[in-house]
């Protein structure tokens, strides 16, 4: 009989098991798998099981481990490679799973900060985005696409923002300011716009404060954007108008602290946005002058009376409290008695709901004043302290059914307040209110001559005393509601216990990135980074507790759920770069099961099944083999059922099973995958570089299937393109399963002639024609054979080769004497 294992076990099972008894080679595969750049999407490298897919291999005993070499009989001059176990031909290139860094499976480099913080999180998750990208992260290009179609916007109100910006362009004055009574001399067409009524006349430099936050609020800035220009000389005005006092532009009566609070805004919000320090000087004197002028009762107002007598009113205060919230926000103190006296102000200004009125002096909500409603909201909103008994919730109530009306008293005020303060409350109201505020604004804006994408200010006097100008850059800020600010204000989750898992979600999320930066600086120190270690899985873990029970809500718990599948990668991760691998296999094992309807399955999957590889190659290194071999079946079965479960796996995926089906023995299911390899990747540039390769691998799997029919059609397809030596051998087998000895002593002889004599090859060749001399009746020419070579050359290449042919030829001698007469 042949050698019980003359063929070598294929060879992707050959070069990927000799990679892995490599350190080199292992040392790689956990550097890449560590420190690879991205992709979201993410995940882990199957080359650990792959390697270099397929070579053609040599005999193989079970003694011995193979090498991988091939022979053209064709070029007999390279005998002396062949005998070192060289491969003469090209080597295939490996087919390998992308190694891709799991860390990053859920960010894109593509994408702005603000894009990633709107696709990773949701609208509630404001603790976590004011702390990573500040308060004005949404106003970027990006991140304020993503906020409008979060928000509530569309394609429509997003071109009114941008056609009433460059209207106010068109309008600047040369001083860089605007004037309510002298835009139209800017009009460049002989259609100029048209003014209703004479506005007020000195309205001051409020006008040119409101048209700056237009500006700011849609991102642009001194520094970037089509409008930079525009927006350098507004601020270049406003700063030239500030009094050494602090207070912005001259005493106009009962204007005076509506252009302060306006202009100290609008400052406040350049420096948020830039950083430039000359902006920051002018809020900082600008918060401390209107902090000067705090009225006794704790808020701001007209001046009365000569300079001595004061009444505060809430549309004056809720101007300043917007510039107090937005220096607070770019990081300059406001004190907080400050706040508390303002807010206890408010307070008393509103009735028994809560609801603000004009002023303290019993002018409670009207028809004409219902505006301050939603100053009053966003008043509380804004303060960082509470006071009263009233809920915001049902202030929102109220205000969510005092929808603006086009024609009625205030529409521009009551428009921009209600939207700002329902904006940072969220819920249905405020999906009602958008809807009708932003469909009623893009409606009304002017499409037509110089006015187009102005608004008219109407007849009534509010917005036709400050004229088109007004209308205009108050009708904007109100469309630019969806990323102005982060809405950091919401008072249906901040009032909920949802508000501790945020918080303690973005302390999770801090120590991981933390982790995950000190990791690929390469530089950390261990104990340092081993620190962070702990601190990054605490937190996590920490997240999973606070993340307590399942939301009432469903699009909470919708929320919840994805945080809670992101925390199990993550957590994952944090393992994996430690090598611990079965933590890793711990928190991802289940993922499908715990998270059926989480977006990314293909990440947890790769981080299972290379935890598996990496933490096998570990159990074998400190001896312990049969556990490795447990995992690694385990590995082969997880593969098997993603393919049967969803058979548009990757190729890798396909190949990495197969090979450890054919190396465990298992044919029938080798052979399976082999076969589906060709037929579903043959298009696949690595299947076409390695098709030889693999349809031997198929045709070995069906030679051991017992399957020899089909195996031989391989192997002669095979022998007609390269007669390699393990295609030469495959043919050979599958002549002897069917009987044609003949045959198969033919193949041996041929391949004997393709080795170099006394070769390791050729004595391996020697023995199984010794043995198919037998099978063939002619046991005296095999002894013949065997004992001329053991003259010739005594060793007989090596004590296990000279013990088998020695085995043959006392079978032959036994044979022999049975057939003497």
């Amino acid at each position: 009989m042949s050698d019980p294992d003359p063929i070598s076990k294929g060879l992707a099972h050959t070069t990927t098991q000799r990679l892995l008894r490599s350190e080199t080679f292992e040392k790689r595969a956990l550097h890449l798998l560590a420190r690879a750049p991205v992709w979201l999407a993410s995940a882990i490298v199957h080359a650990i099981f792959i390697a270099i897919l397929l070579q053609i291999n040599a005999f193989n005993t079970p003694d011995n481990e193979p090498k991988t070499f091939n022979v053209s009989l064709a070029d007999r001059k390279n005998e002396s490679k062949l005998d070192r176990g060289e491969d003469t031909l090209d080597s295939p290139i490996p087919v390998v799973d992308p190694i891709v860094d799991p860390a990053s499976f859920e960010w894109d480099e593509n994408q702005t900060e603000a894009d990633e913080a709107l696709e990773e999180f949701a609208a509630d998750d404001r603790i976590r985005l004011v702390s990573i990208y500040g308060h004005y992260g949404l106003r970027s290009a990006g991140g304020r696409s993503e906020a409008v179609r979060r928000g509530g916007g569309t394609p429509g109100s997003e071109r009114a923002v941008e056609l009433a910006l460059e209207w106010l362009g068109r309008h600047q004055g040369a001083n860089g300011g605007w004037r309510a009574d002298s835009y139209t001399r800017m009009c460049m067409s002989a259609d100029k716009c048209r003014r209703l009524r004479d506005p007020i006349r000195n309205i001051g430099p409020g006008l040119p404060g409101l048209a700056t936050l237009a500006f700011l609020g849609a991102g642009y800035t001194d520094q970037h954007g089509r409008f930079k220009q525009t927006v350098d000389k507004a601020l270049h005005h406003i700063l030239k108008i500030q009094t050494p006092s602090g207070r912005f532009g001259p005493e106009a009566g009962s204007r005076t602290i509506y252009n302060h609070a306006i202009c100290t805004l609008a400052v406040s919000e350049a420096y948020g946005m830039t950083k430039n320090d000359r902006y920051r000087a002018a809020a900082e004197t600008g918060i401390a002058y209107a902090l000067k002028r705090q009225h006794i009762d704790g808020g701001w107002g007209y001046l009365r009376d000569g300079a001595t007598n004061y009444m505060s009113d809430v549309s004056v205060t809720g101007w300043v409290v917007m510039a107090l919230k937005s220096a607070e926000m770019a990081g300059i103190k406001v004190p907080k008695t400050a706040w508390k006296t303002t807010l206890e102000y408010v307070d008393g200004a509103g009735d028994a709901k809560g609801l603000a009125g004009y002023t303290r002096a019993g002018r409670f909500v009207t028809p004409q004043n219902r505006s301050t409603v939603g100053v009053g909201l966003l008043c509380r909103q804004f303060s960082p302290v509470k006071v009263g008994a009233a809920k915001e919730s049902d202030i929102a109530d109220a205000l969510a059914r005092m929808l603006p009306s086009e024609n009625g008293e205030g529409f521009f005020y009551h428009a921009y307040y209600g939207s700002l303060s329902l904006y940072h409350h969220g819920g249905p109201k405020w999906e009602k209110w958008n809807t009708h505020v932003r469909d009623l604004l893009v409606k009304t804006q002017e499409i037509h001559g110089c006015e187009a994408g102005s608004w008219s200010p109407g007849e009534k006097r509010w917005a036709s005393w400050a004229g088109r100008i007004y209308a205009t850059t108050m009708a904007t800020l109100t469309l630019e509601v969806y990323y102005r600010y982060l809405p950091i204000h919401r008072t249906n989750a901040a009032d909920s216990p949802g508000s501790a898992e945020l918080i303690a979600y973005q302390k999770a999320l801090k120590a991981y990135r933390r982790f995950i930066e000190m990791f690929d600086a390469q530089t950390t120190p261990p104990q340092k980074l081993a620190d962070a270690r702990d601190r990054a899985v605490r937190a996590l873990k920490a997240y999973r507790q606070a993340a307590g029970a399942k939301a009432q809500d469903e699009e909470a718990e919708t929320r919840r759920r994805t945080r809670l599948a992101a925390t199990a990668i993550r957590l994952a991760t944090v393992y994996l770069r430690s090598e611990k691998y079965a933590k890793c296999i711990d928190e991802v094992k289940n993922f499908a099961a715990r998270f059926p309807d989480h977006p990314d399955q293909e990440t947890p999957r790769k981080l299972y099944a290379g935890c598996l590889a990496l933490l096998a190659r570990q159990l074998d290194r400190e001896g312990e083999a049969s556990r490795a071999e447990v995992l690694r079946r385990e590995l082969a079965e997880d593969g098997y059922k993603r393919i049967i479960r969803d058979p548009d796996q990757p190729l890798a995926v396909y190949m990495r099973v197969a090979e450890d089906f054919y190396s465990r023995d298992d044919f029938l299911r080798g052979s399976e995958l082999f076969a589906q390899i060709l037929e579903r990747f043959a298009g696949e540039p690595e299947v076409k570089k390695n098709l030889s390769a693999i349809k031997l691998s198929l045709a070995n799997c069906l030679l051991k299937s017992q399957k020899h029919g089909d195996a031989l059609k391989i192997f002669e397809h095979l022998y007609g393109r390269a007669k390699s030596i393990a295609v030469l051998d495959g043919l050979a087998q599958c002549h002897i399963q069917a009987g044609r000895h003949e045959d198969a002593l033919k193949i041996y002889i041929e391949l004997k002639k393709g080795c170099k004599i006394d070769g390791e090859h050729w004595w391996r060749a020697k023995y199984n024609i010794a043995t198919t001399l037998m099978l063939v009746g002619k046991s005296d020419k095999c002894r013949k054979m065997i004992l001329l070579e053991k003259e010739l050359r005594p060793k007989m290449g090596g004590p296990e080769m000279r013990a088998k042919l020695e085995r043959v030829l006392r079978d032959c001698e036994k044979i022999d004497a049975v057939d003497e007469p």
